[in-house]
């Protein structure tokens, strides 16, 4: 990954380092003190393009839903995702199990930090994305599905910038769900 430099209209954005692949740029980036990973999917057409944030049902960055997703959206949106709390690279095999599974007594008590915390990580996401020229910051669709949009809740329900929100009720949306939701954040 490289640091990015002053210059760099991603400057802004706390600890962010990139690397890009293609059309897919992993990126890292600082949400009160924790590192957060994750990646955007560009389309191959040029910016800005509007997004599709998406939050799957695992709370993992990298996983068979995302690709659908991306796959699903690549012709008219980007796709960002990345790994929420406790999920993904920021796993933690003593807390994660019992923090994210909502019939454990330690999951009520830590709820409304990983809430606080998913808040936080999303505006710095917002914050990622309002500073890359190639991404529209007024076009951006949160796509909520599962664990992902349960944590999601309270950012999504104070004023945040995203112009729409598509939460899945089928744990596994089709290709032509996502295709149907990047058309509409297109037009928007």
């Amino acid at each position: 990954m490289r640091r990015v430099a002053a210059q760099d209209p991603n400057a802004g954005v706390p600890g962010l380092a990139t690397r890009r692949e293609g059309a897919k740029t992993h990126w890292s980036l600082l949400s009160r003190g924790d590192r957060v990973h994750g990646y955007v999917i560009r389309p191959a057409h040029p910016g800005p393009n509007p997004v599709i944030r998406l939050a799957g049902p695992d709370g993992c960055a990298s996983s068979a839903l995302a690709e659908s997703a991306a796959l699903a959206c690549s012709a008219t949106a980007a796709l960002i995702s990345f790994d929420l709390p406790l999920c993904g690279a920021r796993r933690s095999d003593k807390l994660s199990a019992l923090a994210l599974d909502a019939r454990t007594p330690l999951a009520a008590r830590l709820r409304p930090e990983l809430e606080q915390q998913v808040a936080a990580d999303l505006a710095a996401v917002l914050a990622l994305v309002a500073a890359d020229p190639e991404l529209d910051a007024s076009r951006v669709t949160f796509v909520g599905v599962g664990l992902g949009a349960e944590l999601a809740r309270g950012f999504l329900a104070a004023p945040s910038g995203i112009a729409h929100v598509a939460i899945a009720k089928d744990p596994t949306p089709s290709p032509s769900w996502f295709r149907e939701v990047a058309e509409r954040a297109s037009r928007a």
